[in-house]
This record gives structure tokens, C-alpha cells and sequence, in this order.
């Protein structure tokens, strides 16, 4: 008994049905990718709002400090008998917010460090889902395993942090970065893992 070869109709319809499944599939990647994109945004939204609530904070004390500097340069010029006793009693005051000025811009240069380390996490994590990989070969120098990475025309070490999914401060700290803004093309950086 002879089998028959499917009709031409039928071929069509299983070649339609086919590429429609792997459509979705498709689709489906395409959403995933605008929801990390989105979910990336949002993340540097909230980080900026931190940062600009951290800088509101440092005017208002530099608007206090100011404020202190000019209520003692009236009371000086009011009360010369009393001089040296409110001067000392001001700068007292100026010093323990100047003091406080230094601890908060710390804080702020931690917080600031803190946003970026997370930020290349998440770039490196968006960039790990987009099949993007590091360009460096993988080396090993004395007891640490990484990648050794040649600067490109442009790179920062945010991006290079980035891509390969460490810290900048990592970066900074296993190749002895004086200046970390100050990269030069051909420079050849050790990544480690």
C-alpha cells in the first residue's frame, strides 16, 4: 500500500503554524528586554532622586554655615567688648559645622560610590541578558584569575566595570589607578573576577 505525499495545502499550513511559534518566542525576548530596560531606568531614577535629596542637603548646610559666618560678622561689629569671647564661641560653631559638612560630603562621595557600583552591576546584569560578553582575554597574575583589558577610544572605567561585572573601585584597587577619570587609549587594564 502507497502512502500519498501531503497535499501543497497542507504543507503551507504547517509552515504557517511553525513560524507563527517561533514568533512568540521572539516576542517574548522582545518584552523581557523592555521590562529589564525599564526596570534599569526606574533603578537610576531612584538613585538620582537619593543624589539630589544628598546635594539638597549639603546647600542647606552650606546656606547655615553662611548664615553663622554673616550673624557673627554683625554681632562682632555690635559688641566690641564682647568680641573675642563671641568670635571664639562662633568659630566654635563654624568649626563643628564645617566638621559636619566634612562628614556629610563622605557620605555623599560613599553614597556616590555605592550608585555607581550598583548601576555597573546592573548594566553588567542587562548587558550578561543581551548576550553581550567581556572583549578581554582571561589571565592569571600571581594568585588572582581576571581579564586583561586594552582601553578603547572613549571607554570609561564606569563601562569597562560594566561589562565585565565587577567595581570600579575593584578596577581602581588591582591596577593602582591614581586618576580614574583619566584612562589612555592602548592602556592595558588587569580585571579581576
Amino acid at each position: 500500500m502507497k502512502t500519498r505525499p501531503p497535499c501543497p495545502s497542507q504543507l503551507a499550513l504547517g509552515l504557517i503554524a511553525a513560524v507563527l511559534l517561533s514568533g512568540s518566542g521572539c516576542a517574548n525576548l522582545v518584552q523581557q528586554r523592555k521590562s529589564a530596560a525599564m526596570q534599569t531606568r526606574e533603578d537610576i531614577l531612584v538613585l538620582q532622586e537619593k543624589v539630589e535629596h544628598l546635594a539638597a542637603r549639603v546647600d542647606a548646610m552650606e546656606t547655615e554655615v553662611e548664615n553663622i559666618q554673616q550673624e557673627f560678622q554683625q554681632q562682632a561689629a555690635a559688641n566690641s567688648a564682647d568680641r573675642s569671647r563671641t568670635a571664639a564661641a562662633f568659630e566654635q560653631r563654624v568649626a563643628d559645622l564645617e566638621k559636619a559638612l566634612a562628614r556629610l560630603e563622605k557620605e555623599r562621595a560613599a553614597d556616590r560610590q555605592a550608585i555607581i557600583d550598583q548601576l555597573s552591576r546592573k548594566i553588567a546584569e542587562v548587558l550578561r541578558k543581551s548576550g553581550s560578553a567581556p572583549t578581554g582575554r582571561r589571565v592569571n597574575r600571581g594568585s588572582d584569575y581576571g581579564y586583561e583589558h586594552v582601553v578603547k577610544a572613549g571607554e570609561t572605567l564606569s563601562e569597562i566595570a560594566a561589562a565585565y561585572g565587577v567595581t570600579v573601585r575593584s578596577i581602581v584597587e588591582a591596577n593602582d589607578i591614581p586618576n580614574p577619570d583619566r584612562l589612555r587609549v592602548g592602556q592595558k587594564l588587569f580585571i579581576p573576577e
